[in-house]
């Protein structure tokens, strides 16, 4: 009971106050643009690097979304990617385990994971591969549509149905 109650009031004193306007800006701006994005190149989270700042992980990914960031962004999301693409391959190793099925299964769930999260980091890891169809030069595929409409041959006689006589085709 005192465990429980010890617990709670540690996460009580966690709990963080909400933010005045700006603040979380200014936590952020004190940072620093270079060393949030060396932490996501290097495979952390965005939200979790907000949640060590104490800021909304809107807030962050808002503010590494800027104009002014856009190229410094790119450039650590291909290496985000690359990390996941790693630490995915790394599992695969199984140096010095013990080899079954359980231990297999764990690694490739890992691996496949780790694809994922790389891929949507960056297409080049992506399993859906874009295809173009296009048409001579480049342009696009042309198409022509035939209509044929088949009648069979009716052989038999058309009768007025008023004057009982029959009528020519």
């Amino acid at each position: 009971m005192l465990q429980t109650i010890e617990s709670k009031q540690r996460r009580v004193a966690n709990k963080r106050a909400p933010y005045q306007r700006g603040e979380a800006l200014a936590i952020i701006e004190r940072t620093g643009i270079d060393s949030i994005l060396d932490r996501y190149a290097n495979g952390e989270s965005l939200t979790a690097i907000a949640n060590t700042l104490r800021v909304s992980a809107r807030s962050l990914m808002a503010y590494v979304n800027q104009v002014a960031h856009a190229s410094d962004y790119a450039h650590a999301r291909e290496c985000h990617a690359e990390a996941w693409a790693n630490l995915g391959w790394g599992s695969v190793q199984m140096d010095g385990e013990v080899v079954d099925s359980a231990t297999v299964n764990r690694a490739r769930h890992k691996e496949q994971h780790c694809r994922w999260r790389a891929g949507i980091a960056s297409s080049r890891y992506n399993e859906k591969q874009a295809v173009e169809l296009s048409g001579p030069n480049g342009g696009p595929i042309q198409a022509q549509s035939i209509v044929t409409v088949y009648i069979p041959a009716n052989t038999r006689d058309v009768v007025n149905t008023v004057d009982g006589e029959t009528l020519d085709k």
